[in-house]
C-alpha cells in the first residue's frame, strides 16, 4: 500500500525531503552505470568588499555540465564576466572529466594485467590437458595390445577409448578457453587505447577552454604601472588595439645637455647624481647610459673654441632597475630636476650630493 503526502509550502524548502527524493535516483543511476561522479560546481562572484553578489551554481555528472543558476549584477554586465564564468565552469568540468578518464586508463591497464594472467593460466591448463591426453592415448595403446594378447577384455579397451575421447574433449575446451582469454587481453588493450584517446580528447578540450579564457586576460610583456586606460570595459577593439598605457618602472632615466668640451670627458657608465625639483634633499644615483650629439655640425669638423662651446651632447642617465623596483610607489614620469656628472672617477662627491641613506640600503639589499 502506497501513501502520498501532499505538502504545499511555497516559502519553506525542506532539504531532507529533497535528499529523500534524489537519493534513490542517484543510487539507481550509480548501480546501472557503475559511475558515481555527481559533483556540485559553485563559482562565487564577489565585489571589491568581498561580498558575494552573483556567480554560477551547477553540477557535473556523466560527462555533462548542468548550469542551474547564473547571475551577474547589473553593474558588472557588459564586461564579459558571464562568459568568463561559463568558461571557468567548462574548465572545471573538463578537469573533473580528466580525472575520471585517467582513472579509467589505470583501470583498463589493470584489466589488461588481469587478462594476461588469465591467458597464462589458460595456457597452462591447455598444456596440462594435452599431457593428460597423451597419457590416455598411451594407456589405450597398451590396453589394445594386452587385449589382442588375451590379457584384458574388450570392455577394458572401450573404457580406455572413452577416457581418451574425454581427454580430447578437455583439450578442445581448454584451447577454446585459452583463445577466449587471449581475446580478452586484446579487448582490454583496446579499452586502454580508447581510454588514452579519451584523455587526449579531454586535454584538447581543456586547452581549447584555456585558450578561450586567455581572451579575458591582458598580459603585459613586462611589469609596470598603469598610467592611463585607453579603452573602456565592454569596448570592442581590433587586432592590436591599445587598451592601457603603462610605465615600465624598471626603465627610468633623465636626459640633459652638456657642452661638448665637458662631454668629451664623460664616459659611458660614469656616476650621475639626480635631484628632482621639490625634493632636492633626496639624491638619486644613476649612470650614464648613452651620449649623442645634438648639433648639425659633424663632431670631426674643425672648429674654433667658441664654436666648440656651442656644441652640445645629449646625455642619458639611467637609474638602477633594482633600486626602482624597491620604490615602485614613488616612481613617476615627466619630473624635472638637476643632474651632476662625475667626470673624474677619482674625485669624491661633495657632502650635499651623497646618496640618500635609504637608497643606499635598498641598493645594497
Amino acid at each position: 500500500m502506497w501513501r502520498t503526502t501532499q505538502s504545499v509550502s511555497p516559502n519553506v524548502a525542506d532539504q531532507a525531503v529533497r535528499e529523500a527524493i534524489v537519493g534513490p535516483l542517484l543510487a539507481y543511476n550509480s548501480q546501472k552505470t557503475g559511475r558515481n561522479d555527481f559533483r556540485l560546481l559553485i563559482l562565487a562572484l564577489r565585489d571589491a568588499a568581498g561580498a558575494i553578489v552573483g556567480g554560477l551554481w551547477g553540477r557535473t555528472a556523466y560527462d555533462w555540465l548542468f548550469v542551474e543558476l547564473l547571475a551577474v549584477p547589473e553593474s558588472m554586465r557588459g564586461q564579459g564576466i558571464g562568459t568568463e564564468l561559463m568558461g571557468l565552469a567548462e574548465r572545471e568540468a573538463a578537469a573533473a572529466r580528466r580525472r575520471e578518464v585517467l582513472e579509467s586508463v589505470s583501470s583498463a591497464e589493470a584489466e589488461v594485467a588481469v587478462r594476461k594472467l588469465e591467458c597464462q593460466a589458460a595456457e597452462a591448463a591447455v598444456q596440462h590437458r594435452r599431457s593428460e591426453l597423451e597419457t590416455a592415448r598411451q594407456r589405450l595403446a597398451r590396453t589394445e595390445t594386452l587385449t589382442n594378447q588375451g590379457a584384458l577384455s574388450q570392455r577394458d579397451v572401450e573404457n580406455e577409448r572413452a577416457t581418451t575421447r574425454q581427454a580430447e574433449a578437455d583439450v578442445s575446451a581448454s584451447e577454446m578457453h585459452h583463445d577466449a582469454a587471449c581475446a580478452a587481453v586484446a579487448a582490454a588493450r583496446m579499452h586502454v587505447t580508447s581510454a588514452r584517446s579519451a584523455v587526449a580528447a579531454v586535454e584538447a578540450a581543456r586547452r581549447r577552454i584555456d585558450t578561450a579564457l586567455l581572451e579575458f586576460e591582458l598580459r603585459a610583456p613586462r611589469d609596470g604601472r598603469v598610467q592611463d586606460r585607453l579603452a573602456e570595459p565592454g569596448e570592442v577593439l581590433e587586432a592590436g588595439g591599445k587598451v592601457l598605457k603603462m610605465l615600465d618602472v624598471a626603465d627610468v632615466y633623465m636626459t640633459f645637455l652638456l657642452p661638448d668640451t665637458i662631454g668629451a670627458r664623460v664616459a659611458l657608465g660614469s656616476d650621475v647624481r639626480i635631484a628632482l625639483d621639490g625634493v632636492q634633499q633626496l639624491v638619486i644615483p644613476a649612470r650614464v647610459a648613452s651620449l649623442a650629439s645634438v648639433t648639425s655640425v659633424p663632431p670631426d669638423t674643425p672648429a674654433t673654441a667658441p664654436e666648440r662651446q656651442r656644441r652640445m651632447l645629449l646625455v642619458k642617465a639611467e637609474i638602477d632597475g633594482e633600486l626602482l623596483r624597491h620604490h615602485l610607489q614613488q616612481v613617476t614620469t615627466g619630473r624635472s630636476g638637476v643632474a651632476w656628472v662625475r667626470v673624474d672617477p677619482q674625485a669624491e662627491w661633495p657632502a650635499g650630493l651623497s646618496v640618500s641613506p635609504e637608497l643606499i640600503v635598498r641598493a645594497r639589499s
